[in-house]
């Protein structure tokens, strides 16, 4: 597993696994005043995917966010089988409709 963190104003981190073909992005405020890390682009090149690589991105995410003091993981899925899959990884919808995305969250 490679962690590949940024200097930008925000706590910006990509997970790359697999040889970079899984890969996912963790984010949050420096201050962690809202206590909220977002998890973004979750992406599983076909070929790898059915191998368990999604998995560990998520739990590599949770992990990090938790270590850096996160109460809480929320992430945008897009509405279908995405929400599905995130339920099954611990994810709960806490929004069904923000601007055609579904907001899901985890407590750390």
């Amino acid at each position: 597993m490679i962690i590949h963190e940024s200097d930008i104003e925000t706590n910006f981190v990509t997970i790359v696994l697999a040889n970079g073909y899984a890969i996912c992005s963790v984010y949050g405020d420096d201050d962690k005043e809202s206590g909220i890390a977002w998890l973004a682009n979750v992406k599983v090149h076909p070929m790898f995917r059915g191998q368990g690589y999604g998995n560990q991105l998520i739990k590599q995410a949770l992990k990090l966010a938790r270590e850096r003091g996160y109460e809480k993981m929320q992430l945008a899925a897009v509405p279908g089988w995405r929400v599905d899959w995130y339920k099954r990884r611990g994810f709960v919808v806490i929004n069904e409709n923000y601007c055609g995305r579904v907001i899901m969250e985890q407590a750390l």
